[in-house]
């Protein structure tokens, strides 16, 4: 199964902090098998200068010269989407910190439950609009977001995508290049000639040999993947259970 990799930045002006926002970003990496890409800043100014995609901003709001306030204010001015998470020792700094970037709010010292709780939020946020670029050998590149993909079949070179608004897209690459460009955590590869997406897996079948699709479509099981594909459904449906009300 594929890791997904978030670009995650910590921007703080004390090291110290750094290292203990580092520390817990590193739990939720174990507890949600996970990854991030680290960028760390120590300055707003730093940070502004990195011009790279961003999935997850934990900034300082208290920092010289340019606050987090500014930083704020700045990606909302030129269509960043980061998701941004303030941290700060002053709680009544949040109240002019809200904005359409900011997804939360940690206080200094920081506490491990508050921290995975909103880590839990945003990475179900994340997930509904992650993007999977897929080579392609006629369009060079394609984008599509994650969530719009239902299920990939294999046509001898070629895959043909099957997306939730009725449309198929046929790219001229096999199942083992896309899946290796693929980092979304439930797109999941069950068959040699089947990739799903299990946001629309409805139910197995008794015996394990099939996946049913919220479109009533049937996805053969490889017979080694049995085992697993069991325990992924299973796991993903608790998870989408316990989520529900961020939907």
């Amino acid at each position: 199964m594929n890791t997904e990799n978030y670009q995650l930045a910590i921007c703080d002006d004390e090291v110290y902090w750094q290292k203990e926002i580092l520390k817990y970003c590193k739990i939720i990496e174990k507890r949600k098998e996970i990854a991030f890409t680290y960028h760390i800043f120590s300055s707003g100014e730093e940070l502004l200068e990195f011009k790279d995609h961003l999935d997850i901003l934990l900034l300082d709001e208290e920092m010289k010269k340019i606050s987090g306030q500014m930083i704020k204010e700045y990606f909302e001015s030129v269509n960043r989407d980061t998701m941004i998470i303030f941290i700060t020792s002053h709680n009544e700094i949040i109240y002019d910190s809200f904005g359409k970037n900011v997804y939360g709010f940690l206080e200094k010292p920081i506490v491990e439950k508050s921290f995975y709780e909103l880590f839990e939020r945003i990475l179900t946020k994340l997930n509904k609009k992650q993007y999977i670029t897929l080579p392609d050998s006629i369009n060079g590149e394609i984008i599509i977001l994650c969530t719009d993909i239902i299920y990939m079949e294999a046509d001898g070179s070629y895959t043909k995508i099957y997306l939730k608004n009725h449309d198929m897209m046929i790219v001229r690459r096999g199942m083992n290049e896309i899946e290796k460009a693929n980092t979304f955590r439930n797109i999941i590869r069950i068959h040699k000639s089947y990739i799903v997406n299990f946001n629309y897996a409805e139910k197995l079948t008794a015996d394990n040999t099939f996946l049913i699709l919220t479109n009533g479509i049937q996805i053969p099981i490889a017979r080694r993947r049995k085992k697993q594909i069991h325990e992924l459904f299973f796991k993903i449906a608790a998870e989408r259970a316990s989520n529900i009300w961020d939907y």
